[in-house]
């Protein structure tokens, strides 16, 4: 049977890793928030509405709905097998909107056949503000989540 000394030492261990902040939210709790607000929004498709019927740009946008929370729930699960969930350098909400912004863009630019986004913008105002996380930091955050330790990505 353990003593009580060595249990108080191995919580104040655990307490102090979690800098005595046993509530924090995980990246993929907001996330998942961010995904249900959408991010895909209405006036990205204007451009498409010239040639496309209103019901094809209907379905362009579900479908473009869908492969982002798909593909942003896939690089979740990379950031968890990373074991770079609990990095607390980084506020969650910043992570969170660096997985969106790499969704977008895997999605977005995906079979293009120009090679550029599909829509005028790849971090449109709304999501700036639904994020507060700008376009430059999403981008840093997620690539120096990502990186191998020891490597630096391009």
């Amino acid at each position: 049977m353990p003593s009580w000394k060595s249990i108080v030492e191995c919580e104040r261990t655990l307490l102090n890793f979690f800098k005595w902040d046993l509530k924090f939210v995980l990246p993929l709790h907001i996330l998942r928030a961010y995904l249900a607000n959408g991010v895909v929004f209405s006036n990205e498709f204007e451009q498409h509405y010239a040639t496309n019927s209103e019901h094809q740009v209907d379905q362009m946008k579900l479908d473009w709905s869908r492969a982002i929370t798909t593909e942003s729930l896939s690089i979740s699960d990379l950031v968890i097998s990373k074991s770079n969930v609990m990095s607390r350098a980084e506020f969650s909400s910043d992570i969170a909107a660096g997985i969106v912004y790499l969704a977008r863009k895997n999605v977005l630019e995906a079979d293009s056949p120009d090679g550029r986004p599909r829509v005028p913008c790849m971090w449109p105002q709304e999501l700036l503000i639904m994020t507060r996380c700008p376009e430059a930091r999403a981008k840093r955050i997620l690539k120096d989540i990502l990186q191998p330790i020891g490597k630096e990505l391009n």
